[in-house]
């Protein structure tokens, strides 16, 4: 087994489709490699993610994710895309990220963006339930409180 995934037992994880699971063990999975093996409270399931997986981030620290708020709270940075496809592109690739200041700073310029495109609307939506979720876990909060705080739009 190899050590520095071993160091991941009993953290918890976040998936954008299952929510955030405990894993509870690093298993070598005959040809297909390292799995890490999750449970999820909430739905009362177990499933495995490849430990390189794209799919999931191990949840933030409460300072990382306190630095995270402060991005999401920020002025957006004024961005230009020379169609609409490159924009529908840029986001879709910007909301897989694994670094949750990086996402905050995404989802902090959608949440002010009163026309979210079709194209990225649901993937907007699916990963900003996943951070507030995050948010309220690691900070010990409520929804409404996390929603206030961030000053996410009842919409989204």
């Amino acid at each position: 087994m190899n050590a520095s995934y071993d160091e991941n037992i009993g953290r918890y994880l976040i998936s954008n489709d299952l929510g955030i699971g405990e894993i509870i063990e690093v298993q070598n999975i005959s040809d297909s490699g390292l799995f890490y093996n999750v449970e999820f409270p909430k739905s009362n399931m177990k499933n495995y993610f490849a430990v390189e997986s794209s799919k999931f981030r191990i949840v933030a620290s409460e300072g990382k994710i306190k630095d995270a708020i402060k991005i999401f709270k920020e002025d957006p940075l004024e961005k230009s895309f020379s169609s609409i496809k490159d924009e529908i592109q840029f986001y879709k690739t910007a909301l897989k990220t694994k670094d949750v200041c990086e996402l905050a700073g995404v989802l902090g310029n959608l949440n002010i963006n009163d026309n979210i495109h079709q194209g990225i609307k649901t993937t907007y939506k699916r990963v900003l339930d996943s951070f507030l979720e995050e948010v309220k876990v690691v900070l010990q909060l409520k929804d409404k409180e996390v929603r206030d705080m961030l000053g996410v739009k009842a919409s989204a």
